[in-house]
């Protein structure tokens, strides 16, 4: 009998389509999800085109990481470099050869954010909001920070970040967050068909076209991720940060 697995993996021609898996949970992201994402876009794609990353369920794309998963009863060390999965992740969908579409229905918050700017195009229901949360337990967006320095203005980004507040699709869209826009009814439809007019396309041009397009803008991105992990695990060692996620571990408990 296989294991369970919080991704599902399925390959549809050319295309190669994750879905995070865990609807019961809000989708949040486990180490083993972010594993098995990294994996799977960096694993063997010779004859993948596109790559599509989505999430069970219309009312959640994701909450964010699974914060249970990252502040288990382990030492320093391995939290710290288990916070660091989230980095891994992020450079593995960057550094995959070929596009990867992000398609977005229900709120898409904390990590989930981080999971559609790494991507390389994310299409949003018109019901989809965005936020980052993650000042009221206590943390800070730091992974999604150094990827909104990519997509919006200063700003912009620092609203997202200081106010909490979620915005819309359409708010999204016109920030830089996203892609494109589609009605909730022809959701799928639409998703399908930007992916097979990418996956369509010649597979030497887009491996070499994503990867120059990306060096333009990904200079100093490993730099900014590296940051970000140690001033994470520096701020989750603040007894008022442990205090605010223990207080919500135990509301979702």
């Amino acid at each position: 009998m296989s294991e369970p697995t919080d991704l599902r993996i399925t390959r549809r021609g050319r295309v190669l389509e994750l879905c995070v898996d865990r609807e019961e949970k809000r989708n949040s992201l486990t180490s083993q999800c972010l594993e098995q994402i990294s994996q799977a876009v960096t694993g063997d794609l010779a004859d993948i085109h596109a790559i599509v990353i989505r999430s069970t369920g219309t009312r959640y794309f994701s909450s964010g990481g699974d914060l249970s998963d990252i502040s288990s009863d382990i030492s320093q060390l391995a939290a710290h470099e288990r916070r660091g999965l989230f980095a891994e992740t992020i450079h593995a969908i960057r550094s995959s050869p070929v596009p990867v579409v992000c398609a977005v229905q229900g709120l898409c918050l904390a990590a989930g954010i981080g999971l559609a700017l790494a991507s390389d195009l994310v299409v949003a229901s018109a019901d989809s909001e965005f936020g980052l949360p993650e000042l009221n337990v206590g943390l800070w967006p730091f992974y999604v920070s150094a990827l909104l320095a990519l997509h919006v203005s200063p700003k912009h980004a620092m609203d997202l970040m200081l106010t909490r507040e979620r915005i819309s699709a359409e708010q999204a869209r016109d920030w830089g967050l996203v892609s494109r826009v589609v009605a909730e009814d022809s959701f799928d439809r639409e998703v399908d068909a930007l992916v097979g007019l990418v996956s369509s396309s010649s597979r030497a041009a887009l491996v070499l076209g994503k990867r120059t397009a990306n060096a333009v803008t990904d200079q100093d991105l490993d730099r900014s991720l590296m940051l970000m992990q140690a001033h994470l695990s520096l701020l989750s060692t603040s007894e008022e940060s442990r205090a605010l996620m223990r207080q919500f571990l135990e509301r979702r408990r």
